[in-house]
């Protein structure tokens, strides 16, 4: 883990600034926009108060450090979008259900089982996040969300690389069975983003189809990198992608 403390601490030393005007968009684009980045705003800016505790309480300082550079990063992506929707005179969420389903889900168990239901949100993001850099069509809004894509990819591949080892004395079918409830909770989220997000998905040219395969390929490369890899791919019918981009 030390490895992964120096890179935080790297990108810690070389974080952004955007100057945001309001973008120039269409009634409805910029209505979706602000309906949709509210709620991912929301999402970003917890504190991370449990995820820090149970990386103590792993004994590990490299890892317990790493993880609160993870969450500063979380919360720069909430404040930066916080800045963005004040350059369109709204302010943000301060409760919806998604979040809070979110938050109670990761607090029933340990480390792990938060980690899982973290990488439901980061997988999702990943896609969410490239449709908007593809079609937002604002220079500084691209450069922002370009630079949250980019920090997806580091947190999605600092997150694997602890669950693969953290599984890896688990059994087949113990694992397999954490596998079948991870894809039902996540298919499951992915129809909520879709529900909820369809507008501004819609706008940036994203279809519904389009959206359910990348997400499915994103969960497959993260999953079968976790837990094997080419043996979940087989027996669900999924394909396997190369690893994330890599520190």
């Amino acid at each position: 883990m030390q490895d992964w403390l120096d890179y935080f601490q790297a990108r810690r030393a070389t974080r952004p600034h955007f100057s945001f005007t309001p973008p120039a968009l269409s009634r409805m684009t910029e209505q979706a926009l602000v309906h949709s980045l509210r709620r991912f705003e929301l999402g970003e800016s917890g504190d991370g108060n449990r995820l820090k505790a149970h990386a103590a309480a792993l004994g590990e300082p490299a890892y317990e450090q790493a993880i609160a550079l993870f969450i500063q990063e979380e919360q720069d992506h909430a404040r930066w979008l916080g800045e963005l929707l004040a350059t369109l005179n709204v302010s943000p969420l301060t409760w919806h259900w998604s979040d809070a389903l979110f938050v109670w889900l990761r607090r029933r168990m340990g480390l792990k089982t938060e980690l899982c239901v973290l990488l439901v949100a980061e997988m999702i993001a990943k896609r969410y996040y490239a449709a908007l850099r593809a079609g937002i069509p604002d220079e500084e809004c691209q450069r922002l969300f370009a630079q949250i894509c980019l920090d997806e990819e580091g947190h999605l591949a600092f997150h694997t690389a602890y669950l693969t080892e953290a599984f890896r004395p688990w059994s087949a079918p113990a694992c397999l069975m954490i596998w079948l409830l991870w894809w039902g909770f996540y298919r499951a989220a992915c129809l909520a983003v879709l529900l909820d997000h369809r507008a501004i998905l819609k706008a940036t040219g994203v279809s519904p189809a389009r959206f359910w395969s990348d997400t499915g390929r994103i969960f497959a490369g993260i999953s079968g990198q976790i837990f094997g890899g080419e043996g979940v791919a087989v027996c669900t019918g999924t394909p396997h992608l190369p690893e994330p981009q890599s520190i």
